[in-house]
Order: structure tokens, then sequence, then C-alpha cells
């Protein structure tokens, strides 16, 4: 796994549904519009592009699945 080469990257590797090595990057990078942006991709797949305001709602749903995780007993 190669990096994206964004500003600040930050790759996580975890695995993917199938059990092989999946890059969780995060990152600064440009939009179609050169803006610079908060980027979230996983694999080799598009970036997202994470909004000031819209990561509250990322990080609450991401949370929410993991606590959903643990309470149906599947947290390994």
């Amino acid at each position: 796994m190669t990096g994206r080469g964004w500003r600040g990257e930050r790759v996580l590797v975890a695995r993917d549904t199938l059990g092989r090595p999946a890059a969780i990057t995060n990152g600064l990078t440009k939009n179609v519009h050169s803006a610079l942006v908060v980027g979230l991709a996983i694999g080799d797949g598009p970036p997202a592009e994470i909004t000031v305001v819209g990561s509250a709602g990322v990080l609450a749903n991401l949370r929410t699945s993991l606590l959903d995780l643990v309470d149906s007993g599947g947290c390994r």
C-alpha cells in the first residue's frame, strides 16, 4: 500500500470484510475546485471530503456503530 501524498497524511491499516488489508487514509488534499479540504479514503477508492461541520456527524456515526458492535457481543 502506498500513500496518497496528502499533506499531514495519516494511514491506519485495517482489514476489509474479506480479511484483506485496507488502508484508511486521512489528510489534507484538494477538491475539484482546488480548495484545500480534509479527505478520508478507504483502500484505493475515491476520497470523501469531510467538512468541519460534517466531521462531528462522521465521528458520532462511527462511535454509534462501534457501540452497536459491543452491544451485539461482536466486539473482538
